[in-house]
C-alpha cells in the first residue's frame, strides 16, 4: 500500500517545489526528516526551485540520453530529469541518507533504469568501481565548490578531470564563487570542451553563481580549428 502510494505521488510536482531548508518530504504519508540540511558543517545553500533555476531552459536535451548526476542530494533535481524521458539515470551522493531517500523518491519509476551509489568523488578507486565508463550527460550541481574548499586545488581538478572524462556530450555545472566558475571552464577547455551556455547571477546571496554548459568539441571540429 505504502509502495503505491509513492507511485502515485510521483506523479505530481509537489515534491520538488514545497521542499525549503526546514520541512520535511512527505511520502506514501511518511514524513522523512531532511537529511538534506547540512552539509557536515556547511548549511544547505537553496531551496529545490533555487537549485534547478535554468537547468530546463539551458538547451540541453535529456531525452534518449544516459545520465550522470554526480552530487545528486536525495535525488529531487534527478527526478525531475526523468521527466524528460532520458535512457538512464545514474545518481551518486557522498551521504548514505541521501542516498536512501533518492531510492525511495525513484521507486516507483520501475520503467526507468536507474541507479543511486554512495560515493566519494575524491576516491579513484572507488570511483573507477561505481561510475559507467561514459554518460552522455552529467550533471555536477553546486559540488565543485565544496571539493575544492575541503580537499584543495589538486583533488578537486581531479574530479573535475574524471567527470569529463567519462562526458561523450554534455557536462552541466553550477559553481560558485565566480573565479572558481572560472578555474572550473578552464578545466573543461582543456579536456576538450566548449562553453556553449552561461548563466550567471550576481546578487550578494549566490556569489555569482553560475550555471555553465559544456559540450564536447567533436575531433573534427577541434583539428579545423586548429588548422
Amino acid at each position: 500500500m505504502k509502495r503505491a502510494l509513492l507511485a502515485d505521488s510521483l506523479g505530481t510536482d509537489h515534491a520538488a517545489h514545497s521542499i525549503g531548508r526546514e520541512t520535511v518530504l512527505k511520502l506514501f504519508g511518511i514524513k522523512l526528516r531532511a537529511p538534506w540540511r547540512r552539509y557536515g558543517n556547511t548549511k544547505f545553500g537553496g531551496d529545490w526551485p533555487y537549485r534547478l533555476e535554468g537547468l530546463f531552459q539551458s538547451g540541453v536535451e535529456f531525452s534518449g540520453k544516459t545520465i550522470l548526476d554526480a552530487g545528486c542530494n536525495v535525488g529531487i533535481v534527478a527526478y525531475e530529469i526523468a521527466k524528460h524521458g532520458p535512457a538512464s539515470i545514474h545518481g551518486v551522493d557522498y551521504f548514505p541518507e541521501f542516498i536512501t531517500t533518492a531510492r525511495n523518491i525513484f521507486h516507483g519509476y520501475r520503467a526507468l533504469p536507474h541507479r543511486f551509489d554512495v560515493l566519494d568523488l575524491t576516491k579513484p578507486r572507488r570511483v573507477e568501481k561505481t561510475l559507467s565508463a561514459n554518460y552522455d550527460i552529467i550533471v555536477f550541481l553546486a559540488v565543485w565548490r565544496h571539493i575544492y574548499e575541503r580537499h584543495g586545488a589538486v583533488v578537486a581538478e581531479q574530479v573535475a578531470v574524471t567527470l569529463a572524462n567519462r562526458c561523450t556530450s554534455t557536462l552541466i555545472a553550477r559553481t560558485a564563487p565566480a573565479e572558481l566558475a572560472d578555474a572550473f571552464s578552464s578545466i573543461m577547455r582543456r579536456e576538450g570542451f566548449e562553453l556553449v551556455h552561461e548563466r550567471r547571477r550576481a546578487n550578494s546571496t549566490s556569489r555569482g553563481r553560475s550555471l555553465s554548459v559544456y559540450s564536447r568539441v567533436r575531433q573534427s571540429a577541434s583539428n579545423e580549428a586548429n588548422g
